[in-house]
């Protein structure tokens, strides 16, 4: 394994997203930061759906989660689609590395993102209601899990799309309703009919639950299903981005 150089590619993408921390980094915090304000008044009182607990305390984690798979997904995309514009792609194939050092240098550096933004986000929650913390060890777990699933996806959106409005196009009209019919915002027992079966079959609320299990200690799911889930999307994102770059799949010009 080429560690020099995949150690020297994640550090590139740190450097990357720090140099602009602005836009990766506070801005996602500061739009966290709104719905906080806006659902802790909204939202002031109601049931959680969850026994014992404050609409925000479940509330938190899911924004936490949320705040891991945005910037997760987004780190690596922004990196390919510029990456195509400059060639840097088709130098960076050209290094002796094999495709799966390649998606693991991607993938660390976006997880360290999103770990960051989700930390900040938790910061900013605590500030909003008491945040638990249940089982800090599966909290980090799943934070890493999700981090490397969406960070695949994005490396995988970043090879098939050919400009940025196609990027963006499966950011806001795919990924985005996932993740609000995910359970950021709600538990399953306040659904019912048609929204209950959608959220069942939509694989991001075995995610976000289990996230959220580790720091309230309630679930709507299981933690086998929710693990299982998790587990199966992020290995399978992983070794399909690791396929594109060993094979240039709609890399190589």
């Amino acid at each position: 394994m080429n560690i020099r150089g995949t150690w020297t590619l994640f550090r590139k993408e740190i450097q990357r997203f720090i140099e602009v921390w602005t836009q990766t980094l506070a801005a996602p915090v500061v739009s966290n930061l709104l719905f906080f304000v806006i659902f802790g008044v909204a939202m002031a009182g109601r049931d959680s759906g969850f026994e014992g607990l404050e609409y925000l305390q479940i509330l938190v984690p899911g924004m936490v989660a949320m705040g891991i798979m945005n910037n997760a997904f987004g780190n690596p995309l922004g990196s390919i689609m510029i990456g195509k514009y400059t060639n840097a792609i088709t130098e960076l194939l050209m290094w002796p590395f094999k495709g799966f050092e390649i998606v693991l240098a991607y993938v660390a550096a976006a997880i360290l993102r999103g770990v960051v933004v989700g930390g900040i986000t938790l910061i900013v929650g605590s500030f909003f209601t008491d945040v638990l913390f249940t089982n800090i060890p599966f909290i980090l777990l799943m934070a890493g899990l999700i981090g490397m699933a969406f960070a695949s996806f994005g490396i995988i959106v970043g090879v098939l799309a050919k400009t940025f409005d196609q990027s963006a196009m499966i950011q806001n009209f795919a990924m985005q309703p996932l993740i609000f019919l995910g359970g950021v915002f709600f538990s399953l027992s306040q659904l019912d009919g048609v929204m209950l079966t959608i959220a069942k079959w939509n694989p991001l609320l075995y995610m976000i639950d289990g996230f959220r299990y580790g720091f309230i200690g309630q679930m709507d799911t299981s933690i086998g299903m929710s693990l299982g889930v998790t587990i199966s999307i992020a290995l399978g994102l992983f070794f399909i981005a690791s396929w594109m770059f060993n094979s240039g799949y709609k890399l190589k010009s």
